[in-house]
């Protein structure tokens, strides 16, 4: 459960008050793209983010995989995306536990969990599942600010995604 105490008049922002489920993957893409650029080509970016991003209930990704890679996925994590090319060190560097949650046991997950799974690794989901285009409005510490890339005015595009059940059975 999640209590939240704000101001009522200034309201919050907390991507981490999202879903109940597990593994639900919330990150913020920087980019070096300006709102004025952004704001030129917005349409086609839009449009491109809608034709390769599969979302939506029972919508199914590029990947398909048997069992036995699936149990490789569910060991490994995010590793197993830095060791077919989908992830970078960096990418693991930044992603909490370094992607991989030591002490999960997959062998514990249903076999309907995964079954939904196994397809639908690279989609976004449904639900609560979102990417959003966002303008970096504010910086209130120029020190951290610089320590996580973040500059006043340029683009930054939140992503969260789902676990559809199997993460949260891991």
């Amino acid at each position: 459960k999640f209590v939240f105490g704000f101001d009522l008049k200034k309201g919050i922002v907390s991507p981490g008050g999202v879903g109940y489920d597990i593994n639900c993957g919330v990150r913020i893409l920087l980019t070096n793209i300006t709102k004025l650029e952004f704001m030129k080509k917005r349409e086609q970016i839009l449009s491109e983010l809608y034709k390769n991003v599969p979302s939506g209930v029972g919508t199914g990704g590029e990947f398909k995989f048997d069992e036995k890679q699936m149990n490789e996925i569910l060991i490994k994590g995010s590793n197993w995306a830095l060791e077919n090319d989908y992830a970078t060190e960096e990418d693991i560097e930044k992603t909490e536990d370094n992607g991989q949650i030591k002490g999960a046991d997959f062998t514990k997950a249903s076999q309907k969990a995964k079954a939904r799974g196994k397809n639908q690794l690279g989609t976004l989901g449904a639900g609560n599942h979102f990417i959003e285009v966002q303008e970096i409005e504010n910086v209130y510490d120029e020190k951290i600010a610089d320590i996580f890339g973040l500059k006043k005015g340029n683009i930054a595009i939140m992503i969260h995604t789902g676990s559809r059940g199997l993460g949260h059975q891991i």
